[in-house]
């Protein structure tokens, strides 16, 4: 699957796919088609999850990291990571062209440079940026040799699947080459349709020691089945000390402190 098209909205694109991850599961306990409106709602709407700021980025480097990225998006790979080597040059703490340079060198089959470059922007933001901890999660265990080689790349095609049919194609096949591969589980809890499954599916993906981005989400959608479950206490909990948890991501601990307040707020 060519990604290479795509490039210019990944950013953005994955942050609306982890509120959505976040959220659906709240908006589980109503009807399937209201709640996804509301999640699509709230991740439309919502600044307080928006990119880390970037404070005292030189012009400079901000441009030649958005040329890099018009140049993803035509499929000239080799020339954008070679702006974005530029742009990390003229803004070395700024983690955003490194994060870019790190899925252009898995579009450019280099995972090893890929993943490389995914820890230089955990070490920048340890907090989290974006999907960061679960590409070196995975792509840590493919160079291990403990997942097959293309795991990760094979994980994102389901972002840009086209329906939850194709997406559900894309995970049964993974999970069938895969069965240990953690994020694969939360995208399969999020296409079932009984909290039941849903649950359960969750409960597996937890149980593989997953990076903490995934951990949080799993956990997140966990605390929310509970609740449409009628099991409201047990979710409060969960949410309330995901959200103070120290090995929580900035992302993990703004989403459990929202879905917190619309569960509190819920009748």
């Amino acid at each position: 699957m060519n990604l290479a098209p795509r490039f210019r909205r990944w950013g953005f694109a994955t942050l609306t796919l982890l509120l959505l991850t976040a959220l659906v599961g709240f908006a589980g306990c109503r009807q399937k088609t209201e709640g996804r409106d509301a999640a699509a709602n709230n991740a439309s709407g919502t600044s307080e999850w928006q990119a880390p700021a970037s404070p005292g980025i030189p012009p400079e480097a901000k441009a030649l990291h958005e040329k890099a990225r018009i140049l993803g998006e035509r499929g000239a790979l080799k020339q954008a990571i070679e702006l974005l080597d530029q742009s990390s040059v003229l803004a070395p703490t700024w983690p955003y062209p490194l994060y870019d340079k790190a899925y252009t060198q898995l579009l450019s089959g280099d995972p090893e440079g890929a993943l490389a470059s995914y820890q230089s922007v955990d070490r920048l933001a340890p907090e989290g940026f974006f999907t960061t901890k679960t590409a070196v999660w995975s792509l840590t265990r493919e160079q291990a040799g403990t997942f097959p080689k293309g795991t990760y790349q094979t994980y994102l095609q389901i972002e840009w699947a086209k329906s939850d049919a194709e997406k559900r194609q894309i995970v049964e096949d993974l999970l069938k080459r895969v069965p240990t591969f953690a994020p694969a589980w939360k995208e399969s809890a999020l296409l079932q349709e009984a909290p039941e499954k849903r649950l359960a599916d969750l409960e597996h993906g937890l149980g593989l020691a997953p990076d903490a981005e995934t951990e949080g989400l799993l956990t997140l959608n966990r605390a929310t089945t509970l609740d449409s479950l009628g099991k409201r206490d047990e979710c409060i909990r969960l949410l309330s000390s995901l959200a103070q948890a120290t090995n929580s991501t900035v992302g993990t601990k703004a989403l459990a402190k929202a879905t917190l307040a619309m569960v509190l707020e819920k009748k």
